[in-house]
C-alpha cells in the first residue's frame, strides 16, 4: 500500500463517489488536496487558507464543503473542477473547524472554537439561520439520523445535543463527559453514542453512552 502525503495537518476528509476523490483538508497547510483513488495518485492542491477544518460532500449540490478558520468562512468546491466557486462569510464565528451536512435539511451546522457557539447555515439560501452556545473548544459532531440529535464534541469535554428539525434547531442537553472527550460517533441501529478517550486513570477508555 503506497502513501499520498500531501499538505500539514491532514484533519478532514470527504468523498466523491461520482468521480471516485477523496478530498483531505489540510489543517496548517491551508489547502485541500484531492486524491484520485482509482489512480492512487495526488491530483492537486485547492488554495483555501489558513486553519482548514473539516471537509464534506454534499450529494444534493455536487459540491464539496470546507471551513476556512483564519478567514471565518465557509468554502464551496466544485469537484468536477476543482477550484473553489465561492466562499461565504460567516460573521458571528470566530475559527470554523467542525462541521456536519444534514442532507435532509440542507443545514450545515458548523462549529467555532474560540467563541464556542454553533451557527446553523442553509445551504439552499446560503444563510445563516440560527446559532447558539455549545461547549467550550468544540471540535467533532455527530448525528442521529433517526432521532434527529446532533452531537457537539468540545476539547473541554462538554457534550451538547441539539433535535435537529427543519426550520427548529434547538438544544437539549449540554454536560460534561470527560477531560478532553472531543471525538464522537453514532450507532444508527442502536442509536449508542462513543466517546474514545485518550486517558482515564492512565488508560484509553471508549465511552459509551445512551441517548436522550
Amino acid at each position: 500500500m503506497s502513501q499520498l502525503l500531501h499538505g500539514e495537518s491532514p484533519d478532514g476528509i470527504a468523498y466523491y463517489p461520482q468521480t471516485r476523490t477523496v478530498y483531505v483538508s489540510n489543517e496548517n497547510g491551508g489547502t485541500v488536496s484531492v486524491i484520485n483513488t482509482q489512480t492512487n495518485k495526488h491530483v492537486r492542491d485547492i488554495t483555501i487558507g489558513g486553519a482548514v477544518g473539516n471537509t464534506h460532500n454534499f450529494d444534493r449540490q455536487n459540491r464539496i464543503y470546507t471551513v476556512a478558520g483564519a478567514d471565518n468562512k465557509l468554502v464551496e468546491i466544485d469537484p468536477v473542477k476543482n477550484i473553489v466557486v465561492n466562499k461565504y462569510a460567516l460573521p458571528a464565528c470566530q475559527h470554523p473547524h467542525g462541521f456536519y451536512i444534514d442532507p435532509v435539511t440542507s443545514y450545515a451546522f458548523i462549529t467555532c472554537d474560540v467563541n464556542n457557539i454553533m451557527l446553523v447555515f442553509d445551504l439552499n439560501s446560503k444563510k445563516i439561520l440560527s446559532s447558539d452556545t455549545v461547549g467550550a473548544v468544540p471540535d467533532v459532531l455527530a448525528y442521529d439520523e433517526g432521532l434527529h440529535h446532533l452531537y457537539v464534541a468540545g476539547e473541554s469535554g462538554v457534550m451538547t445535543i441539539f433535535n435537529v428539525q427543519k426550520g427548529n434547531v434547538k438544544k437539549i442537553y449540554e454536560g460534561f463527559i470527560a477531560p478532553h472527550a472531543h471525538t464522537v460517533a453514532v450507532n444508527q441501529e442502536t442509536h449508542a453514542v462513543y466517546y474514545p478517550l485518550e486517558n482515564i486513570n492512565g488508560k484509553p477508555v471508549l465511552r459509551v453512552v445512551k441517548s436522550l
